[in-house]
């Protein structure tokens, strides 16, 4: 991992003693391109980590969304917006001029944009696949090189011979009730083995989800529109964990990404659960889900819903 040769987030403050100094977050994202994002607290949400790269904005090794190699997802090792989650330190770049973080944030794109490079939890070396302090200590260790006047190379790419080649996240299509307008002849909504990071859904009024990185559920949406990324769908590019909606005569059901098909969550009926938990939600905390169910009594209107995944 070049100039570390480990890291994991309850050391990064050590580790970059001297280079950096981190203060108690005090809930504004307001960072300058090298700032850290820091939470170590090993809890819900767990400890983790990232790196701005430009105003609203971060270089972040997010989770293994699906157990496939490289960044099956494309959103695993990524630059993306900047987002909450429990932060409890910001790192701010001390003595480190303004040329030599430039380097690291060049260095640390090249890397993310190579999705040969995938995430592994609890693997701090730098080759196949990267974690979130990994990440950000590799970033940081060119900054120092460059610093230093030290010779920067450009960011290692790992050759991939899996056969597989990576796939970006995309809305799915509509499903109506349990009829799948796509030609999947299936009765759901997603991809099997593929988070569910977005979801619309038209004629159900409100509804909402949260994630697995967030402990409470994101405000209420009540429109299904695709351009609208502030009221059209629910979701903050993160795999979504729970489903609530509120009206009593909708069905829904989640599916948890890695089960067999034929194995789904408890029906939900608006806000009463079917299943000995007795919740008003679809899903379970912290666990990723990749296809979903909605639908009403034959009939009714049925709602229409996409996923992006």
């Amino acid at each position: 991992m070049g100039r570390f040769s480990w890291g994991y987030t309850g050391s990064i403050m050590d580790q970059l003693a001297g280079y950096y100094k981190f203060v108690p977050f005090d809930g504004q994202l307001d960072l300058d391109k090298g700032e850290i994002l820091l939470r170590t607290t090993w809890e819900n949400p767990p400890a983790h980590t990232c790196i701005c790269s430009t105003p609203g904005r971060v270089l972040e090794a997010s989770d293994d969304f699906d157990g496939r190699p490289g960044d099956s997802s494309g959103w695993e090792v990524c630059e993306r917006d900047i987002h909450h989650n429990s932060w409890e330190w910001v790192g701010i770049p001390v003595g480190l001029s303004e040329e030599a973080i430039d380097a690291g944030i060049a260095w640390g794109r090249n890397y993310v944009n190579d999705d040969s490079h995938g995430y592994s939890q609890g693997n701090d070396r730098m080759g196949e696949q990267c974690d979130c302090s990994s990440l950000v200590l590799m970033i940081v260790g060119v900054m120092i090189d460059a610093q230093e006047g030290l010779p920067v190379e450009q960011a290692p790419s790992v050759d991939y011979d899996g056969g597989w080649q990576a796939e970006r996240a995309e809305w799915q299509g509509d499903v109506i009730g349990r009829e799948d307008t796509t030609g999947c002849h299936d009765d759901y909504a997603g991809v099997l083995g593929k988070p569910i990071l977005y979801i619309a859904i038209d004629g159900v009024g409100e509804y909402q989800v949260s994630d697995i990185h967030h402990d409470a559920f994101w405000p209420m949406i009540d429109h299904y529109d695709l351009s609208d990324e502030e009221h059209g769908y629910a979701g903050d590019n993160q795999p979504i964990d729970k489903l609530r909606i509120k009206d009593p005569t909708v069905y829904y059901q989640l599916h948890e990404l890695g089960k067999p098909l034929d194995e789904w969550h408890e029906v939900m009926h608006g806000l009463v659960d079917s299943s000995k938990y007795g919740d008003d939600f679809a899903g379970e905390s912290n666990v990723k889900h990749d296809l979903v169910r909605i639908w009403r009594d034959e009939g009714q209107p049925q709602p229409r819903y996409n996923v992006y995944s």
